[in-house]
């Protein structure tokens, strides 16, 4: 068995490699022409058919495995003379995704046990087709995060909505929903958020509680603990509201991997295995504002929820120079 080896490292996240192998489209823009054919279900067929002036040539086979943004694995049968179509005579191709510093390193095995089957030299960045494979997949990252000048601010004020009499230390949980919630959506979550403090209890004593939709998109709970202390119960059931509420609207409240940052003058979501690259190709900057959902209490929830990426923890996850 020959197993031949290329490597490339591509700036652009795993999703965007991912759609330059597998959409028909893309796949025809770097692999000269040719049409893809395939469900990508493990165990259907999967064909490439390209013409070269008046010559089809074709290859078949059948997908393997699929495991989403992170590897595909197929065989092939490339007709030639003499070379009868029999599982003996098919190579098998896995593409393997990485993700590295914000990038994406992808690793293409051919494995082939074919007559005639040859040790290669590892082929890497001077491999024009993979120097188009890569071109693809850096168009679909720069188009998913086109730079635009930023021409106003937004409107950020919330401090002005917290009830003032409630202690700096009050508790306080961050949801952010996975997408901006419509206006008349909006209302109606106000209405069960504000029904569902009014009701929360800590073994039978009423919470001293508020609750916000704030920006359309970040449900706060806030919780004054100076009489009564919110129970491990009363903490399941606010948990047990907000998976409601996400069923009610087909939002997630609980994907802690996507995070928020105001841009051009709206919240933008960045997945946070993609948030080094952004920085590094200033899609984002260490002055963009980030919201850091992992504040605590009300005098943080004032303080430190939306602040600059450079005074967040993102700074020294990120590495970035401030």
């Amino acid at each position: 068995m020959v197993t031949n080896i290329s490597k490339i490292t591509i700036n652009a996240a795993p999703q965007q490699v991912w759609d330059a192998l597998t959409l028909p489209e893309q796949v025809k823009q770097w692999q000269y022409g040719s049409e893809l054919t395939t469900s990508w279900e493990p165990g259907s067929p999967i064909r490439f058919t390209t013409k070269w002036e008046d010559t089809i040539f074709e290859q078949w086979g059948t997908i393997i495995d699929i495991q989403p943004y992170t590897s595909i694995s197929y065989n092939l049968f490339a007709p030639r003379p003499g070379l009868e179509d029999r599982p003996e005579h098919y190579f098998i191709m896995n593409y393997l995704l990485t993700e590295k510093d914000g990038g994406t390193e992808l690793e293409i095995r051919q494995l082939d046990d074919r007559p005639g089957a040859k040790q290669e030299p590892p082929q890497g960045e001077e491999n024009p087709v993979l120097q188009n494979l890569k071109k693809v997949a850096e168009l679909n990252e720069a188009a998913r995060f086109p730079v635009i000048p930023e021409t106003k601010t937004m409107n950020l004020a919330y401090k002005h909505l917290l009830n003032p009499g409630f202690s700096p230390y009050s508790r306080v949980w961050v949801y952010q929903s996975s997408r901006l919630l419509s206006l008349s959506e909006a209302f109606e979550a106000e209405d069960l958020i504000r029904e569902f403090v009014g009701s929360w209890a800590s073994h039978s004593d009423e919470v001293k509680a508020e609750g916000h939709l704030f920006f359309g998109q970040f449900v706060v709970l806030i919780a004054d603990e100076t009489l009564i202390k919110v129970s491990g119960c009363s903490t399941d059931s606010s948990v047990r509201f907000l998976k409601k509420l996400g069923e009610t609207f087909k939002v997630d409240f609980f994907d802690r991997q996507n995070l928020a940052f105001v841009k051009n003058n709206k919240i933008e979501i960045v997945p946070l295995s993609q948030v080094k690259y952004a920085l590094q190709h200033q899609i984002l900057t260490p002055d963009t504002l980030y919201f850091n959902n992992l504040v605590l209490n009300r005098s943080e929830l004032e303080n430190d929820w939306i602040i600059p990426v450079k005074n967040s923890w993102l700074a020294k996850k990120t590495g970035i120079a401030v």
